[in-house]
């Protein structure tokens, strides 16, 4: 799956594309050019912990195509060491990961979608949790020739959005929105 963006102006233009309020991202496009955003998503969690000595420990990743995903930090005992690691287990949040911390440390909790940071999270101790979204809802403006456009939104992961000229002219300024086209 993937959302394409079309400029059907001459002008070249920049399209602001938001997921759920925690991926942002400033595509440019061409006058009369396409791009394409793959919507399929593979997340990454990686977590560091730095213990009262000053170490820090980065634990290794955790790689899952989910959209719903409890990730645990832990300080595990393994063949006579210690071990910084993550756990998964199935989601309990249908919208995102929750991020569990079993140590006595704070732990910061990274997260990246398709290899794009996504979100830190430091979750204090067990009795805190913290949380990422991974709802599907994309929200698009356009920006074209110094004017920004009213934003649209949709859940549709497969969608086309057309940024275009609206013909009202304001001052000496054309007008541009965005819609979604089939």
């Amino acid at each position: 799956m993937s959302i394409t963006i079309k400029n059907s102006t001459t002008i070249p233009g920049q399209i602001i594309m938001a997921r759920d309020g925690t991926l942002t991202g400033r595509l440019p496009v061409d006058g009369r050019g396409e791009v394409i955003v793959p919507t399929s998503n593979s997340y990454t969690v990686t977590a560091t912990v730095t213990m009262d000595d000053g170490n820090t420990f980065i634990s290794g990743p955790v790689t899952f195509s989910s959209n719903s995903q409890d990730i645990t930090a832990e300080v595990r005992q393994e063949n006579g060491t210690f071990v910084f690691r993550l756990a998964m287990e199935a989601g309990t949040n249908p919208g995102g990961v929750t991020l569990h911390n079993h140590t006595k440390y704070p732990v910061s909790f990274s997260t990246s979608m398709n290899g794009n940071p996504l979100r830190s999270v430091t979750v204090v101790d067990d009795y805190n949790r913290g949380f990422v979204s991974t709802r599907e809802i994309y929200s698009f403006k356009s920006i074209v020739d110094g004017v920004t456009s009213s934003s649209i939104t949709t859940s549709n992961g497969n969608v086309t959005v057309e940024i275009f000229a609206d013909n009202e002219l304001v001052s000496d300024f054309t007008g541009y929105s965005v819609r979604f086209i089939d």
